[in-house]
């Protein structure tokens, strides 16, 4: 940000006398991309993910080249085999990748209808014996739209004023209640009845 505004105050014309011309974007996204390009591939550590990490690996090259991967199987190639028509290792990289580095939790929030119904379901499905895991599985993939992350600090508050239960002990399935969720205000630690929100 500081080079382009370096660059407004020493030729503003440059920028057609607007920090917000298309011109003033353009340098400050080649400036942030260019200092941040060692970044921009997401380097990985050899820790990171359930499966073995090569060193110096990314998240870019695992879904390019993934040269160490391709390297790898060609060696391990008989005679009679054929070599990899595509190299890309997706489900490492997925498994390894993480967008926001924190340690949140979901939540299933009672949002509209479907919202309260889906909560209704999962807490039925997973107190009864009877109910298949594939009907289990169906009903946490639909659960996934209403599901919000909250981190620590907030789930430690919700879970002190009661409003987070498990839709069954040790489940590790969270819900929210009903009386701490609002359609436009999301989340909060307070029971609705108790915030001052304008009556229409």
């Amino acid at each position: 940000l500081e080079t382009v505004l370096d660059d407004f105050k020493s030729a503003p014309s440059n920028l057609d006398h607007d920090l917000l011309s298309i011109a003033a974007m353009r340098l400050f996204y080649t400036h942030y991309f260019f200092r941040r390009a060692h970044e921009m591939v997401y380097p990985l550590k050899t820790s990171e993910g359930p499966v073995p990490i090569a060193a110096d690996s990314s998240i870019f090259d695992l879904l390019s080249t993934n040269e160490v991967g391709s390297e790898s199987y060609a060696r391990s190639l008989k005679a009679d085999e054929k070599p990899l028509p595509l190299r890309q290792a997706l489900s490492t990289a997925a498994q390894a990748f993480r967008v926001i580095d924190a340690p949140t939790q979901g939540i299933v929030v009672p949002y509209g209808v479907k919202g309260r119904a889906i909560i209704g379901e999962l807490a039925a499905a997973f107190t009864s014996e009877d109910v298949p895991l594939n009907r289990q599985i169906v009903l946490l993939r639909r659960a996934q739209q209403y599901t919000v992350n909250v981190f620590p600090g907030m789930l430690k508050k919700l879970t002190e004023v009661g409003a987070v239960r498990e839709v069954q002990p040790e489940s590790g399935i969270y819900y929210l209640d009903d009386r701490h969720y609002h359609d436009e205000l999301g989340v909060t630690h307070e029971a609705l009845s108790e915030l001052p929100l304008n009556q229409a």
